[in-house]
Order: C-alpha cells, then structure tokens, then sequence
C-alpha cells in the first residue's frame, strides 16, 4: 500500500470520527422474545437491526435452513419451511466441481413456480451494484480487508465484520470499496463500505450474514434463528 492511499483511509476515517463524535449512542435494543416465522415463538437475548443498505432491494440468494455450510443435499429449506429440491429442477452450477447449487420450489409445469439460490448459503445476497453498504447496528469492526491478500478471487473477497453484544456478528462481503478501519466503532445505518463483485462472486451484490457465537443464523427467523429486523424497518423499505 503506498502512502497516499493510507492517507486516503486515515482520512476517511478521521473523518467519519468527527461527523460522529456528536451523536448520541445509540442503546442495543434488547427484547425476551421475539417472532422467528409466522408458525414459531422463541426466546432469547436478541438484537434489533436495520437492512443494510438504502431503499428496498430483491433478494438474489437465501439462507440454507438445513446446512447453511455450503453443503450440498439437494434441497434448500427456507426460513417460513419451504423446501426446494433437486428433483424439481436445478440450476447454477458451482465452477469447482460441477454441482448445481440453485433449485426449483415446485415441479416442472406447476404455477407460481421459482428458482431458490442457493443451497448451504450461511446469509442472503441482496441485489447491490456498487452501491453504499450500511451497519445493521452498532458494533465494533473486527476484520475489515481481503479475505485472501494474495488470492483476491476467493472467498468473501473484500469484507467487513462487525461484532455486536450478546455474541452477534454481522459480515458484509464481495466489497468494492471499504471506509472503515479495524478496531473501530460503528453506528446503525452507518455507510461502511460500498457493493461489489470481489472474491467468489459471479456479479456486483452484497452479501449480508449474520452470527450468533459464531453459528450462522437467519435474520429472517424460522428454526434456530431469530426475526432479528427492527420493527417496523423491514416493512418501511418496502419488502
């Protein structure tokens, strides 16, 4: 890295400090129980967040309900329990061994027919095309930088982690452009980057992930994660 471009980030940096140095800090939302699906209740310290970028934007890729690992089984299971399968239809085939990761929710010739992306997906990809990406909440960013120094192909490529109280994490890959460093603190709706199309990726988009002690959990809710979207905030943004 030359020196005008660590000038460029610190200053960057310098700056969003200052912009926010008068704002008052925003209090973890903290609630006992919470709605996970339309058909479940659960209990437990969760935490409030808001979508991580501005406007409503289509979701490209869920999250793998059965083994958001990016295993492969032959279905994808939703978070309000729909399953697509294999045997209904495929598509989308992983570059590395050939396997089709996407899948149909109904058989071939049925109405309201839809194709799933993707099967161990551990977040949602959200359809972002270098566009500002905002902190789901406040945090203090642990990793910021390629995932892979010397192999800027793999993985999330360009990243940002943010940690949160009560063991959530929140990750934001694919990356064009970071503007925040690590070790620092962040607010809700604060721009912390911008989309792209870096390591692993087959165009611009953001990929959004969300951790509860290190477990890959689905802010959507359904089994063993939490609805996790401020109320009111999903709704508002038009989805």
């Amino acid at each position: 890295m030359n020196s005008i471009t660590l000038y460029r980030i610190l200053f960057v940096g310098i700056l969003s400090t200052l912009i926010l140095t008068n704002r008052k800090q925003i209090a973890f939302k903290i609630s006992t129980s919470t709605n996970v699906s339309p058909i479940e209740q659960t209990s437990g310290p969760v935490i409030s967040l808001v979508p991580p970028y501005f406007g409503p934007r289509e979701i490209n890729a869920y999250f793998d309900h059965e083994y958001p690992n990016y295993s492969i089984n032959n279905r994808i299971v939703l978070w309000d329990g729909r399953t697509a399968r294999r045997e209904h239809g495929e598509w989308g085939w992983r570059a590395n061994d050939g396997r089709a990761i996407a899948y149909f929710d109904r058989p071939a010739g049925q109405p309201n027919r839809n194709c799933i992306w993707y099967e161990g997906h551990p977040g949602y990809d959200f359809a972002l095309i270098y566009e500002p990406v905002l902190a789901a909440t406040d945090g203090i960013v642990i990793r910021a930088g390629w995932e892979d120094w010397n192999r800027r192909g793999v993985g999330l490529g360009l990243r940002i982690y943010i940690t949160h109280a009560n063991g959530l994490e929140t990750r934001y890959g694919h990356l064009s452009a970071l503007v925040v460093l690590t070790n620092t603190w962040v607010y809700e709706g604060q721009i912390i980057g911008t989309s792209g199309n870096t390591g692993n990726s087959s165009g611009p988009h953001l990929h959004f992930e969300v951790r509860l002690n290190n477990l890959p959990i689905d802010p959507f809710g359904g089994s063993g994660s939490f609805w996790l979207w401020k109320e009111g905030r999903w709704d508002d943004q038009g989805r």
